[in-house]
């Protein structure tokens, strides 16, 4: 199947050329053409380092050489680098001919052309084709090297962004996690060497909205930061602040997604005693209001750097806006904006100018979206229009906003009277001028709706008459 879908390829590329007999000679000229190609291409010069590739490529085939695969892989990789995505396809089908006709299936050789000509596809927004040859690179590597091998990690790497540019949300939280099972199964699960994979699988579910997912996840991150070096480890604070982030976006994406009464909360689990993942307090007016675990998550952050002698500023400041944007949340503006002045104080003190970094301008830390708007984020493009309204608004010096105007809009009257109402409620960290807040008229704002297409008719049956 992989031979007939490769000589396919390169029919239509019009690289197809006869197999080459194998020799193990390496003539000198070639190997210092080689030296120069590498130099370059370490130095990042590849326009210059391109003709040393042709030329080894050209000596080796000359040569009837074993290594012209290698070759090709190393031209296909300069020309990629150079834009020349035609080139670099050809050059890496050829390389996979030479190999099928000289490598067994479980030949390592092939990992290296299969993904580089993957890298082309998907480079060319060809992801269902970049999938297909990373899927085979990914078989190759687990037959020769093993089901968990580290090898493959950027492989899998490279195949989460291709599902993700098609919307194949499963298939990439299946790649992302199988990433973690190769940390787990090499260093073992309480290893602190799996850390870097986990802080990538969190991120993935929060950038797909999935935050009970993603803050077990930095649960998780957190046991196993501070287990490594205590409470004062950064990635165990940092993992505090994803906690409480992502608790607030929860409230601020999904209120309504809160458990019908109030339950006890294991602190490992995250869990009820029900079993049911807990999301979102509510009080007795059933009206929902962000969880205190999130708060406590941030106050015991920022306890641990207040305790340091000289606490990493960068951490300080990320941390006292979290808690900014907790309670400008919780509408505790004058809270909140007790944590963005110290911040503002930390930037005059190290830039001497109190207006750099968050506070340059607005930053929206609430939106409450109507639901109807987002029930359609995740389904496939290709099935989906997405509408959009722009607005103009005010920010107040307290992060309320004021004289929401729409612009533009191509959606129905309906569903931009929605998206307004939504912003009128919005809530933002403010401007700051001489380390105090301001009000900021004229902010641009476009938001989004995603509507479901309706379903292509099916083709008319053919007249058989």
């Amino acid at each position: 199947m992989l031979r007939f879908l490769i000589t396919a390829l390169m029919v239509a590329a019009g690289s197809l050329a006869p197999p080459l007999a194998v020799s193990e000679q390496q003539p000198e000229p070639r190997l210092a053409a080689h030296d120069e190609f590498r130099a370059l291409s370490a130095a990042g010069r590849y326009t210059d380092a391109l003709p040393y590739a042709q030329q080894v490529v050209a000596l080796a085939d000359a040569s009837s050489g074993a290594d012209l695969p290698a070759a090709l892989n190393e031209l296909a990789r300069t020309q990629f680098q150079l834009g020349d995505l035609a080139g670099a396809e050809a050059s890496y089908l050829r390389s996979l001919v030479l190999l099928e006709n000289s490598q067994g299936i479980s030949s390592p050789r092939f990992i290296a052309p299969l993904a580089g000509l993957a890298a082309v596809y998907a480079a060319q927004k060809r992801h269902e084709q970049a999938i297909a040859f990373y899927r085979q690179a990914l078989a190759v590597s687990r037959r020769a090297l093993g089901l968990f091998n580290p090898a493959q990690t950027e492989l899998l790497e490279a195949l989460t962004s291709s599902y993700m540019a098609l919307d194949n949300y499963a298939e990439a939280e299946a790649a992302r996690r199988y990433i973690v099972q190769i940390g787990v199964r090499n260093y073992g699960a309480e290893d602190p060497r799996i850390l870097p994979a986990l802080w990538q699988l969190g991120r993935w579910y929060e950038s797909a909205f999935n935050y009970v997912s993603a803050r077990l996840v930095y649960a998780r991150i957190y046991h196993l930061a501070r287990k490594e070096s205590g409470d004062n480890n950064p990635e165990a604070i940092d993992a505090q602040l994803a906690i409480g982030r992502v608790y607030r976006l929860q409230f601020a994406d999904d209120p309504e997604s809160a458990a019908s009464r109030y339950a006890p909360v294991n602190q490992v689990t995250q869990t009820t005693r029900s079993g049911v993942p807990w999301l979102i307090q509510r009080d007795f007016a059933g009206t929902p209001r962000l969880d205190r675990d999130g708060q406590k998550a941030l106050e015991r952050a920022l306890g641990i750097l207040e305790q340091q002698t000289d606490p990493p500023a960068e951490l300080m400041i990320r941390t006292l806006l979290a808690l900014g944007d907790w309670f400008m949340a919780g509408r505790q503006s004058d809270v909140a904006l007790q944590h963005y002045t110290r911040v503002a104080t930390i930037l005059a003190d190290r830039a001497g100018d109190g207006e750099a970094g968050p506070f340059v301008a607005p930053r929206l830390v609430v939106l409450h979206p109507p639901p109807g708007s987002v029930t359609h984020r995740l389904t496939p493009r290709a099935q989906v229009m997405v509408r959009q309204a722009s607005f103009t608004l005010t920010v107040t010096d307290r992060g309320e906003t004021r004289d929401v105007v729409l612009t533009h809009s191509d959606m129905s009257s309906m569903q931009a009277f929605q998206l307004q109402q939504a912003l009128q409620k919005a809530l933002y960290s403010p401007r700051f001028e001489d380390g105090r807040p301001v009000a900021t008229p004229g902010v641009a704002v476009t938001s989004q709706w995603f509507e479901l297409l309706p379903p292509k008719p099916e083709p008319a049956p053919a007249d058989s008459g």
